[in-house]
């Protein structure tokens, strides 16, 4: 490959489609071979296998208890593919790891693009299986993804220059310690104090970058990252409602439309970062 010529437009988001391909069939044979809700049997239960927490209603009985809340969960897995894509193309095309574009460290793509697999992973596990240990991958995956698209605005802003390769290893291997720490003590935090803190310091990341930069291209990008958000927050809790109510399977779309916006907010945060130029120092 020309170090100096990216690749298509199409061919990452070939890959990622062929990808998320595969894991669908993967998904399809896994609970052929298991179609009884047995497959769960010893596990204790989580949120919202004891309570009513969604507007979809629960099939205990079926390996897949909560069917279209599980399989929205591929949006998440097809762009943690293409951000992982790309990583790999810009790994290709030799970077030097001078500078703090996010082609010149494919790291933050793997990290970012891994993220959104693990969380693509971890939600589809406990919607399938409304499990204590499914709904700790699953929050454990989100603090993951935010976690990792803090620390590349951090990169972004302070790597000092001469030393950005060694200042991207650092804070990769840090978000990745702190992402298996959060996994193992998600009891005994709050989802509900840590995740809003994450997305306003994300916010705050991404505004810091903007102003820094000056460059506007990534505006788009930064505003419909947002839309995207409340929108997908809105649904969300309009499902929950509905389901606190009573109102058994009424509203079984709405979770399914909080992964499909999120995972389009969180990819546009990415977006936002590969396009932009690199804040002044």
């Amino acid at each position: 490959m020309n170090p100096n010529k990216p690749p298509s437009r199409i061919r990452p988001i070939l890959w990622a489609t062929g990808f998320t391909a595969i894991a669908g069939v993967l998904y399809s044979i896994t609970f052929r071979i298991f179609p009884a809700g047995g497959i769960w049997d010893g596990m204790a239960l989580g949120y919202a296998g004891l309570f009513a927490e969604y507007g979809e209603t629960n099939r205990m009985e079926h390996s897949v208890r909560q069917p279209w809340n599980t399989i929205s969960n591929f949006a998440y897995l097809w762009v943690g593919f293409l951000i992982l894509t790309l990583g790999w193309f810009d790994a290709r095309q030799a970077p030097d790891g001078s500078g703090r574009r996010m082609r010149d460290h494919p790291g933050f793509s793997y990290l970012i693009g891994g993220s959104l697999v693990y969380l693509g992973l971890g939600s589809l596990f406990y919607h399938a299986s409304v499990t204590r240990l499914g709904q700790q991958f699953d929050v454990g995956a989100c603090y993951a993804v935010v976690l990792g698209l803090i620390a590349c605005g951090v990169f972004r802003l302070l790597a000092p220059e001469g030393k950005e390769r060694v200042a991207a290893r650092v804070l990769i291997a840090g978000v990745i310690v702190a992402d298996v720490l959060l996994l193992v003590f998600k009891w005994r935090i709050s989802m509900w104090v840590v995740l809003p803190s994450m997305g306003a310091t994300l916010s705050l990341v991404v505004c810091l970058c903007l102003w820094r930069s000056r460059d506007w291209r990534g505006l788009g990008y930064a505003v419909s990252a947002m839309w995207l958000i409340v929108a997908a927050f809105g649904f969300r809790q309009l499902d929950t409602g509905w389901a606190r109510y009573g109102i058994d399977g009424g509203m079984w779309w709405g979770h399914t439309l909080w992964h499909l916006l999120s995972a389009a907010s969180l990819g546009s945060v990415y977006a936002f970062y590969r396009v932009g130029k690199e804040p002044s120092r």
